[in-house]
């Protein structure tokens, strides 16, 4: 992504604006309740241009660690990700 203001959600109200300067890498605590076994599908976008964004790398990481693996996702040429959360696997 760029620099400028973008937002991260996933569904309503669980979102969260972000900024962009001159940063290489972010770190967002977005926190929403979780199912004992959910698929992370999603798109990233560029802010301002609308473009899909491909080979965005995105990572997460469980608070309860006894339910869920650290989970890892590559957005493909559409700008999309798809991500099992209970193997950890995209």
């Amino acid at each position: 992504m760029g620099v400028g203001d973008h937002n991260l959600f996933v569904q309503e109200p669980y979102s969260k604006k972000i900024t962009i300067s001159d940063q290489r890498e972010i770190k967002i605590d977005l926190q929403i309740p979780m199912a004992e076994k959910i698929v992370f599908t999603g798109n990233v976008f560029d802010g301002e241009t609308m473009e899909p964004v491909v080979g965005a790398i995105l990572e997460g990481v469980s608070r309860d660690f006894s339910k869920f693996d650290e989970w890892r996702a590559t957005t493909t040429e559409d700008g999309s990700f798809e991500n099992d959360s209970k193997s950890g696997k995209n």
